[in-house]
């Protein structure tokens, strides 16, 4: 690994692992998987309109900015997947990154994503997005580590029932902080930046000793505002060449990719209160 490095080259003294944290949809994606995959479902007539309506009316209210909660898209997206076999779901998810998540990654995230790697920092994905959706962004963007919402899995088959708690609002936090301590070792790390767009990502971005808000809504705006975090605009998407570059590889097609389903860290089923983070100890000291 690369040594440690500043934005400007020059080499940093830690003695911890440094990581950076992105969310997926409406930071590294511009737009929501779980749309693109609903489209996908009606197509393959796994899904019918009149199940899809209300995720479509979700989605309109995800993009004004209006208050939107994902407990009922999951439901209703979980339901069409039970009994499907994993490597089916797979293959709808592989498709689904192709001609959906792909074209839509924003190009300045994926330079963060490029530049993170290049000082050194490790960079992970939390999302409360479904986890076959994560693991295969997360393939193709060469992201070191990923947290979302999973499916619980028996004799190779999706059940419909969630496997853990959705990984949103201060769940990201929490898995995230019990998933990184296992791999590094509690007090080994330390978030160097946190990405997000939305109020449920205000966790994350309060623990990070950086914070950057990408096309926040206005309630997120208006904290960012409120504390001096970074605001960023990321408008274009990924370039032919980065396109290219993104989806030249299938997990599915690499045999040296391990099994994640088979691998799974285990997570919690109930809420822990999370550390506090930077936020809360200067609201606390001042």
């Amino acid at each position: 690994m690369a040594s440690p490095r500043d934005r400007n080259g020059s080499p940093v003294a830690t003695g911890r692992r440094r990581v950076a944290v992105f969310d997926l949809d409406g930071t590294i994606l511009d737009g929501q998987s779980s749309v693109g995959l609903v489209l996908l479902l009606i197509r393959k007539d796994i899904m019918t309109m009149r199940e899809a309506f209300p995720v479509a009316w979700w989605g309109l209210r995800y993009k004004l900015h209006l208050p939107h909660g994902q407990e009922a898209v999951r439901k209703r997206i979980f339901r069409c997947l039970a009994h499907r076999s994993v490597e089916e779901v797979d293959e709808i998810v592989d498709t689904l990154y192709m001609t959906y998540v792909a074209p839509r990654i924003r190009a300045a995230a994926l330079d963060t994503i490029d530049d993170c790697h290049r000082r050194g920092i490790e960079v992970w994905v939390v999302s409360a997005s479904f986890e076959p959706i994560v693991r295969r962004a997360a393939f193709g963007l060469g992201i070191d580590g990923q947290v979302s919402t999973r499916m619980a899995v028996v004799d190779g088959r999706y059940t419909g029932e969630l496997d853990c708690r959705p990984v949103e609002g201060v769940e990201k936090l929490v898995q995230f902080t019990d998933r990184a301590d296992e791999r590094y070792g509690a007090g080994s790390w330390e978030m160097t930046a946190a990405y997000g767009d939305h109020l449920t990502d205000v966790p994350l971005l309060e623990r990070a000793q950086e914070r950057y808000a990408v096309d926040p809504d206005f309630v997120l705006a208006y904290t960012v505002r409120r504390h001096g975090w970074s605001l960023l605009h990321w408008h274009e998407h990924v370039s032919p060449g980065q396109l290219e570059r993104i989806t030249e590889a299938s997990p599915s097609k690499r045999g040296d990719v391990a099994d994640d389903l088979a691998n799974r860290d285990p997570c919690r089923t109930d809420t822990v209160p999370p550390t506090p983070g930077p936020e809360a100890e200067a609201n606390r000291s001042g």
